[in-house]
């Protein structure tokens, strides 16, 4: 099974929404959406203040960011959403692929978890900057 993961957005909706609508006003988000849409069996979006989220999971506005967060609260969200997971699939996660669409700060740590209880993880945009990872979407989804 292949879960894709995106990354929470700094923009956001101003109002409660599903997720998918939530994180919609970014450009970036639409488009990693579409992509993964495409190919996954799952999709969840990782929040620094919900963790693991739903695309029909109603949320509150909120301004919380991994990136300036501290490595060992970095960690912590890692934990929480790896026990968030778990719930969902199960305590051995070997048989599932990862798939990251986020940045390092929000990859990195739970990576390590994931991998520790048996799951595979991938990223296909790692190290790409915004602007590469938009191209990138745009022609995988048009292609």
């Amino acid at each position: 099974m292949r879960i894709a993961l995106l990354s929470c957005t700094k923009r956001k909706a101003g109002y409660p929404a599903p997720a998918r609508v939530f994180y919609s006003v970014s450009p970036i988000f639409r488009k990693a959406l579409a992509y993964v849409s495409r190919h996954a069996d799952q999709i969840y979006v990782l929040s620094a203040k919900y963790g693991l989220v739903t695309l029909d999971q109603v949320l509150e506005p909120y301004d919380l960011t991994l990136n300036t967060m501290c490595l060992r609260q970095r960690q912590e969200w890692a934990e929480r959403v790896l026990a968030q997971i778990q719930s969902r699939h199960g305590r051995d996660l070997s048989g599932l692929t990862f798939e990251f669409h986020t940045g390092e700060k929000y990859r990195v740590p739970l990576e390590d978890v994931l991998r520790e209880a048996g799951a595979t993880c991938v990223c296909p945009v790692a190290g790409l900057p915004i602007g590469r990872r938009l191209r990138y979407y745009a022609g995988a989804v048009e292609g």
